[in-house]
């Protein structure tokens, strides 16, 4: 495969996924603009300046989701981990140690918290775990980082999302 082949076959994979979340886009960018206190149209806008009223929208999306959010995210959260044969229970408790230390590391509750608003607010939210390589003096570590919407691309038929 040549390069310019390559090439189009990169470019035709995106703009597949792309038209594919085209109506997600359009419902988070909605979303976005009333969390930003901008929920009048232009026309209805236009119409409440011309009978000389004041358009100004007082904004309690965002107090609520805020607290929606820090509601949700007070806690750290919290799971179990099972081992799968007879053999696995003994690892239990160290896979348990390591996620917490992680976590702790990472930050995780501020990255949760930006998660799960970015979830509220557009609809998806993502948790990525990544190497950090200069991390523990150069040995290196996972870090557990979020994610914008802009730096996935998830294809339409992975899952739900959009309904």
């Amino acid at each position: 495969m040549t390069k310019q082949e390559k090439a189009g076959h990169i470019y035709d994979t995106y703009m597949e996924i792309y038209e594919d979340t085209i109506d997600w886009r359009e419902k988070r960018d909605r979303c976005v603009k009333a969390y930003l206190g901008n929920q009048w149209e232009t026309s209805v806008a236009e119409r409440l300046r011309s009978r000389g009223q004041i358009d100004v929208v007082i904004n309690i999306i965002r107090v609520l989701l805020r607290n929606r959010v820090s509601s949700m995210v007070a806690q750290k959260p919290t799971g179990d981990i099972f081992g799968v044969g007879k053999g696995d229970m003994h690892i239990v408790p160290f896979l348990k140690d390591i996620l917490d230390y992680h976590w702790y590391q990472s930050g995780g509750q501020s990255v949760a918290e930006r998660v799960t608003m970015s979830q509220q607010r557009e609809g998806v939210g993502y948790f990525v775990v990544l190497p950090d390589y200069k991390a523990d003096y150069g040995l290196g570590e996972l870090r557990i980082y979020d994610e914008i919407w802009r730096h996935v691309w998830v294809r339409k038929t992975a899952g739900r999302m959009w309904d």
